[in-house]
C-alpha cells in the first residue's frame, strides 16, 4: 500500500526546482496551484478507471487515481511555506518531462496487462509460483534483488577496508604525536623536524576523520540495503503464502465442480424418465380431448355447458376446460362460460399451485365482470386471488427476497394497475435496493411507484415518507 504521508506532490510534475521557484515568484500562490492542479487532473484523466472494462486493470487504475487525487488535494490545501518546502526537497532537480510521463503510463498499462494474464492463469486452473507472480508484478525483481545483494557484499568489503585504514591512520597519528613530543624536547636545531612531524600528524588526523565519516556513510548505506533486502524477502514470502491459499481454493472448486457434475448427470437421467412418462400421458389426454371436441360438434351449447359444469364439480378440471372453451370458441362473450373457466382454473391453482392457473382464473373472472359488472361470484374470485397474491409478495419483501417480491407485485399490477398496496410495496422494495446498492435506477423506480400511490391516494403517508427519504 502506498504511504500517502511521504509523497512529495512536486516529485512527478514536469518542472525542475528552478522552474517551480520562478513560477511561484512570478504567478503567486494561487497561480502556482492552478498550474500544477491542472497538470495533475490531466494525467489523472489519462489513466482513469472508467476508460477500461477489464476488472483487474480497473482495480489497478483505481489505485493510481487515489494517488493523483491525494496529491491534488494536498496541493490545494498547502500554504506558501509548505510549497517552498516541497520545492526545496524535490526528489529530482530535473522534474518529470513528457517522455518520462509517457514511459510511466506505458509501464502502468504493461503492469495491468501482466496482472490480467496472471489472474487469467489462476482462473484457468494453472498454478502460478511466487517467483512467477513477482516477475509479473515487477519484471526486474530478480535482477534488483541480485544487485542489492551484490552491492551489500561490496559495501561490507569497503566497510572492512575503511575500518582497517582508520586503525592504521590512528596508529600512525599516535606515532607521529610521540615523535613530535620527543622533537620538541630536543635541542633548537631539531625544532624544524618537530614542526614537520606535527604538520604531518595534523594532516593524518584530518584524513582519519574523513575516513571515519566515510565509514559512517558506508555503514548507513549497508544498513539501508539490508532493510531493502529484508523487505523484498518479506514480499516474496507473502506472495508465496497467498499463492498457496489460491491453489487450495482452486483444488476445492475442482472437487466441488466434479460433485455438481455427477449430481447433474443423475438429474438428467431422472428428467429423461419423467419426460418420457409425461409424453405418454399427454398423448393419451389429447386422444380423450379430441374425442370430446368431436362429440361437442353435434351437441347444443346448453348441453355442453351442463356437462362441463358437472365435470368441474367432479374435480375433472381439464375435461371441463375443454367444454367451456369450446363454448367460447363459438360465443366469446358467453358470461357463464367465462365465469366457470375462472372457477375451474381457481380449482387447478389450489390443487397444483402453478401460478399460470391463478393468472388464468383472475383473467377469465375479469372477462366475466366486463360482460356483467354485477357478477358477484366472479368478483369474489378476482378479489380473493389478488389479495392472496399480494400477501405472498408482501411476505417475500419482509423476508428480504426483493427480486421475487418485485416479480409478484408486477404480476398483481398486470391484473389491477391501480392496486394501492402493490404500488406502495413496489416503491418500498425499490427504495430498499437503492439504499443497499446506491444504484440510481432503483431510486427512480422507487420514486415512480411511490408517486403513483399518491396519485391514487394523496393521503398515503407511507409513500410520502419514502419520497422524502429519496430526496
Amino acid at each position: 500500500m502506498i504511504n500517502m504521508g511521504v509523497i512529495n506532490p512536486l516529485d512527478i510534475v514536469p518542472y525542475n526546482k528552478s522552474d517551480l521557484q520562478t513560477l511561484l515568484e512570478n504567478r503567486g500562490l494561487a497561480g502556482f496551484k492552478a498550474e500544477l492542479n491542472g497538470w495533475y487532473r490531466t494525467i489523472a484523466m489519462a489513466v482513469h478507471p472508467d476508460k477500461v472494462q477489464d476488472p483487474v486493470t480497473k482495480k489497478i487504475r483505481e489505485g493510481w487515481q487515489k494517488v493523483y487525487n491525494y496529491v491534488d488535494d494536498a496541493l490545494s490545501d498547502a500554504d506558501e511555506p509548505k510549497i517552498q518546502e516541497w520545492i526545496n526537497n524535490q526528489h529530482s532537480s530535473g522534474g518529470a518531462d513528457d517522455a518520462l510521463l509517457a514511459g510511466a503510463l506505458t509501464q502502468i498499462k504493461s503492469l495491468e496487462a501482466r496482472l490480467a494474464n496472471a489472474i487469467t492463469a489462476l482462473n484457468n486452473g494453472r498454478r502460478v509460483s511466487a517467483a512467477e507472480l513477482l516477475e509479473i508484478v515487477d519484471p526486474n525483481y530478480t535482477k534488483r534483488v541480485e544487485i542489492l545483494r551484490r552491492d551489500n557484499a561490496g559495501l561490507q568489503a569497503r566497510v572492512e577496508i575503511a575500518e582497517r585504514n582508520a586503525r592504521t591512520y590512528q596508529q600512525q597519528l599516535q606515532s607521529y604525536e610521540q615523535r613530535a613530543t620527543t622533537a620538541e624536547r630536543a635541542v633548537s636545531d631539531g625544532r624544524g623536524e618537530a614542526t614537520r612531524y606535527l604538520q604531518e600528524a595534523a594532516a593524518l588526523k584530518q584524513r582519519a576523520e574523513s575516513m571515519e565519516s566515510l565509514l559512517r556513510e558506508l555503514r548507513d548505506r549497508a544498513k539501508t540495503l539490508e532493510e531493502r533486502l529484508s523487505a523484498e524477502t518479506s514480499r516474496a514470502q507473502s506472495a508465496e503464502s497467498k499463492l498457496g491459499t489460491a491453489n487450495q481454493n482452486l483444488e476445492y472448486a475442482q472437487r466441488y465442480g466434479e460433485d455438481v457434475f455427477g449430481q447433474l448427470q443423475t438429474l438428467q437421467g431422472q428428467f429423461a424418465a419423467l419426460q418420457e412418462d409425461h409424453t405418454r400421458i399427454v398423448a393419451a389426454s389429447l386422444d380423450v380431448f379430441a374425442g370430446m371436441v368431436k362429440r361437442y360438434e353435434s351437441m347444443p351449447a346448453d348441453q355442453i355447458y351442463d356437462e362441463a359444469r358437472t365435470l368441474r364439480l367432479a374435480g375433472k378440471f381439464w375435461e371441463a376446460i375443454v367444454g367451456f372453451r369450446y363454448i367460447l370458441g363459438v360465443d366469446p362473450n358467453n358470461l357463464h362460460a367465462n365465469a366457470e373457466l375462472g372457477v375451474t382454473y381457481k380449482g387447478l391453482w389450489e390443487r397444483e399451485k402453478d401460478p399460470l392457473y391463478r393468472d388464468r382464473a383472475v383473467r377469465y373472472s375479469q372477462m366475466a365482470l366486463e360482460i356483467e359488472p354485477r357478477h358477484q361470484f366472479s368478483r369474489d374470485i378476482v378479489v380473493g386471488l389478488i389479495e392472496q397474491a399480494y400477501q405472498e409478495a408482501h411476505q417475500l419483501r419482509l423476508n428480504g427476497k426483493y427480486n421475487q417480491a418485485i416479480a409478484e407485485f408486477k404480476r398483481i399490477l398486470a391484473w389491477d394497475n391501480n392496486h394501492l398496496h402493490a404500488n406502495a410495496d413496489l416503491g418500498a422494495t425499490y427504495a430498499r435496493l437503492w439504499e443497499k446498492s446506491g444504484d440510481s435506477t432503483f431510486r427512480n423506480q422507487a420514486a415512480f411507484y411511490s408517486q403513483r400511490v399518491l396519485d391514487i391516494e394523496p393521503r398515503h403517508q407511507f409513500s410520502r415518507d419514502i419520497l422524502s427519504r429519496l430526496g
